[in-house]
């Protein structure tokens, strides 16, 4: 045999080769043949190529034989566990359970029934969890966690369907959604909702939702929500539903505690069960069921803070008033600008004030005070009332003292009075008087009169019940001039006085008035020198 290279020991009719580890590639135009290592024939050629030879032939099929006799039943089986491959570069995939590793789904696990990563550095783990385009994120759940196409570095957890479809969005809890363009947002609980545009907010709780363009915002609470940017909604059912995006910094905190307003640009704090900040205008409402407008504060159980800049603090209180302040359980401040402090006080006229249990301002009594228990101004506007049960009936008069109502305008009514120091009335100066004339105590309880002719008709107006009046007569013009005092007069010794007649002479008459009686008691004392 020309050119052949045989290394054999030979037995009979054959042809033994030994095995050996493959040769050198022959020369050109040169096949070795040898026996390798695995013991199989190879035929080596000049090209380097290894072709392993394998012939064989089939022999007769034998008969079929005897059937054999069924053996006892094994042991039950259990499922095997899935072979791990890489699909892709530096991809981990569960196989024999629909895990897939997409294309260029490179450094990416899928681990789980019909796991499916198609994200680069990814990570897809539990049943029909879904990892789809999303770089950097992770799918964890045990039904359906998915990662959107444009979620990058979003992460998905629940027991079942967390969804994730915005870059740098978290998702835990069954049924948790974080929607398109809701860019770094955060929803925790079961059912609960991240919208488009709400970039930035954490959502916590069952059912509770982030609204479009509620960016930057937190809800927590079941059913919570919040439609505003910058807010903090906390509490079981609390919510803004100010208008959509607005750019209001609000806090909602409460069950059931809600923001109702129609300006985009507020902010309000609300705080307690079922509070509420409503209309337009930066409120402060705390308390439950505590209601607040207009740049108002409400604090307290069922307190009312409605009108502009109205402060209403306790329970059961009111603020309607611009500019009002209520203060205390069931105060009351209706009016522009009234202050009611104290338990059921009221304060029902503009300008008004109202301290003390019970104490009111009301009907037409503008710019009054009433002070104490059961104080209070009806229809008199101006009016004061100090003390308990004081009442302000007239116009500019006061009250000071318990049980006082006052009975005339302008004037002040004291209870057991005590003064330190001097207590004057300033004497009143008619200019002249004669004929037909007229003293009017509210002038002065002193009256200096110069008579320049006789009086013929003395009135005395608006006296006092125990009024002192003194009365001091001067003749004027040519002296000798006489007063008729009329018969309302009661004189000591039951003889009137003769006045002085000469010019310049000055006689004083004193006067009590006693009501339920003829009138007044007087005296006299005469010629002044």
């Amino acid at each position: 045999m020309a050119n052949a290279i045989i290394n054999v020991g030979q037995t009979g009719g054959q042809v033994n080769i030994s095995t050996a580890a493959a040769p050198a590639t022959p020369a050109a135009g040169v096949v070795t043949l040898y026996a390798g290592t695995d013991k199989a024939l190879h035929a080596l050629n000049s090209d380097g190529l290894d072709i392993t030879i394998s012939i064989g032939n089939t022999g007769p099929t034998g008969a079929q034989g005897t059937a054999g006799v069924t053996g006892p039943t094994g042991p039950a089986g259990s499922n095997a566990t899935s072979p791990i491959t890489e699909e892709q570069i530096n991809s981990l995939v569960s196989t024999g359970v629909g895990a897939t590793a997409g294309a260029g789904a490179n450094c990416s696990v899928a681990i789980g029934y019909f796991a499916i990563n198609n994200a680069v550095c990814s990570v897809a783990v539990g049943v029909s969890t879904i990892c789809s385009g999303s770089d950097n994120s992770t799918a964890i759940g045990g039904i359906g966690a998915r990662v959107g196409n444009s979620a990058q570095c979003g992460i998905a957890i629940s027991g079942c369907i967390a969804v994730v479809c915005s870059t740098g969005g978290i998702a835990i809890g069954s049924n948790t959604l974080i929607k398109d363009s809701s860019t770094n947002s955060t929803v925790i609980g079961n059912s609960s909702t991240v919208f488009p545009g709400a970039t930035g907010t954490v959502v916590l709780g069952n059912s509770s939702v982030g609204g479009t363009g509620a960016c930057n915002s937190v809800v927590i609470g079941n059913s919570a929500q919040s439609l505003n940017n910058n807010s903090i909604i906390i509490g079981a059912g609390a919510n803004d539903v100010a208008t959509t995006g607005s750019n209001s910094p609000s806090i909602i905190v409460g069950q059931c505690a809600k923001l109702i307003s129609s300006d985009p640009n507020e902010s309000h704090v609300v705080i307690g069960r079922c509070a509420c900040g409503t209309s337009q205008g930066s409120s402060v409402v705390i308390g439950d069921r505590a209601v607040a407008s207009n740049i108002s504060i409400a604090i307290g159980c069922v307190a009312q803070s409605c009108g502009v800049s109205a402060i209403a603090i306790g329970g059961n209180v009111t603020g309607l008033g611009t500019q009002s302040i209520a203060m205390g359980r069931g105060a009351n401040a209706q009016c522009f600008r009234a202050i009611a402090i104290g338990y059921d006080t009221l304060g029902n006229t503009n300008s008004s004030i109202a301290l003390g249990d019970s104490a009111k301002v009301n009907n037409t009594s503008c710019a009054s005070i009433s002070i104490g228990l059961s104080a209070g101004s009806s229809n008199a506007n101006c009016g004061i009332a100090i003390g308990s049960s004081a009442c302000v009936t007239h116009a500019c008069a006061v009250a000071l003292g318990a049980g006082i109502t006052t009975e005339k305008t302008n004037t002040t009514h004291v209870q057991s009075l005590i003064a330190y120091g001097q207590a004057a009335t300033k004497a009143y100066f008619p200019a002249s008087v004669g004929g037909t004339a007229t003293i009017d105590w509210d002038n002065s309880n002193v009256q200096f009169l110069p008579l320049v002719s006789n009086i013929t008709s003395l009135t005395k107006s608006n006296p006092i019940d125990g009024g002192v009046y003194t009365v001091f007569i001067q003749q004027a013009g040519s002296g000798s001039n006489t007063v008729n005092w009329g018969s309302d007069i009661k004189w000591a010794g039951g003889t009137g006085p003769t006045l002085s007649t000469g010019l310049g002479a000055i006689d004083a008459i004193s006067l009590v008035y006693i009501a339920g009686t003829t009138g007044y008691l007087g005296n006299y004392n005469l010629n002044f020198a």
